[in-house]
């Protein structure tokens, strides 16, 4: 369970203006942290892969509470195999952060700008989430960064959402995302009426897929991603290779015929 206030490297505001006790990823940086602990090998193209999951879940939320509760579970589930992200948060045990948060700059502003007033701000939660805190800003800028990225595949509607998406690497731990097969869907939550998997399911299963080896083209959490997002990325990524491989008219006519 990792707190996220960008996709990738951390802006300069970030790293320059957060004081000592603050902890905030991006994604990249981790994916590359990861590949840096694997042994490299001599032969080339993509010799594995992990999943990359995200759980844009601004305040208030079901997810929150459960993660707030039973976080330390959860984070054990997912072990060393994969991350859950929460985009736009950021943790911290610096003794001030309750009543001057504002400090942490928006990922957005100038690095030239002065920092902004204070405000006071609670932490996410009491128990797990007790370190937490929300930056509204970086949540948009990463939900920006996601669509475009993915070129709209995801388009956050504002209920809790949970977003996965296959990473590979290269022989030299490199990692690159395979946006063809992002698929998303909403969290179970009282406040918007959804009923489909809570965030704990969501880990467990995900962990238990990867653990067991099932290789399911949905990690486990079909009944979370929308079957029209999930067949529109398979179709894609299948597509995309086909016309790739046909060139000239055959790939005008295919990509016309498929809609992509």
């Amino acid at each position: 369970m990792l707190a996220a206030t960008s996709w990738d490297e951390l802006g300069r505001n970030w790293r320059e203006y957060m004081p000592d006790g603050r902890q905030a990823w991006s994604v990249m940086d981790r994916l590359r942290y990861r590949g840096s602990q694997r042994r490299p090998t001599s032969s080339g193209g993509a010799e594995w892969e992990t999943i990359v999951a995200m759980a844009f879940v601004p305040p208030p939320a079901d997810a929150l509470d459960l993660l707030d509760a039973g976080g330390g579970v959860l984070d054990v589930r997912s072990g060393d195999r994969w991350d859950l992200f929460f985009p736009g948060y950021f943790k911290s045990s610096w003794d001030r952060e309750h009543s001057v948060s504002r400090l942490v700059l928006p990922a957005r502003m100038s690095r030239h700008a002065p920092p902004p007033d204070t405000a006071r701000r609670r932490p996410a939660g009491q128990d797990f989430l007790g370190d937490w805190y929300f930056n509204h800003d970086s949540f948009d800028v990463m939900r920006y960064e996601v669509e475009s990225q993915s070129q709209r595949r995801f388009v956050y509607d504002g209920r809790p959402t949970l977003v996965v998406v296959r990473a590979t690497y290269d022989a030299d731990g490199e990692p690159e995302v395979d946006w063809p097969s992002l698929a998303s869907g909403p969290l179970s939550d009282r406040l918007h009426g959804v009923r489909s998997l809570s965030l704990a399911e969501v880990v467990h299963r995900i962990s238990t897929d990867l653990e067991q080896g099932g290789e399911d083209p949905q990690w486990g959490v079909g009944a979370v991603l929308s079957r029209e997002g999930f067949e529109r990325s398979q179709r894609t990524a299948a597509a995309e290779i086909g016309i790739a491989a046909a060139g000239g008219t055959l790939a005008v006519w295919l990509n016309h015929m498929l809609g992509l």
